[in-house]
């Protein structure tokens, strides 16, 4: 899947849980990897498709969620940057 904020984070957070094997993948080496490909499709169908090559291609690293004390200080840190 693609970093997309907090959303991504709880999702990503949700699917380890249930034991699943995922990647979080910067969107724009996905961007960079679709133009390669000469793709220019920007749907939600199109965009899965897109990272699914990606993987089969690369085979990115499993993603493993941070300890419970990093998720916390970057969460402080990003409403320090909000406010």
């Amino acid at each position: 899947m693609e970093t997309t904020g907090a959303y991504g984070r709880s999702l990503a957070r949700f699917l380890a849980q249930q034991q699943l094997l995922i990647s979080v993948m910067n969107p724009a080496l996905i961007h960079a990897f679709g133009k390669t490909e000469l793709s220019r499709a920007k749907t939600d169908k199109a965009d899965a498709r897109l990272i699914a090559r990606y993987c089969q291609m690369h085979r990115p690293a499993p993603w493993v969620p941070p300890a419970e004390a990093i998720v916390t200080l970057q969460a402080l840190v990003q409403r320090l940057d909000d406010l």
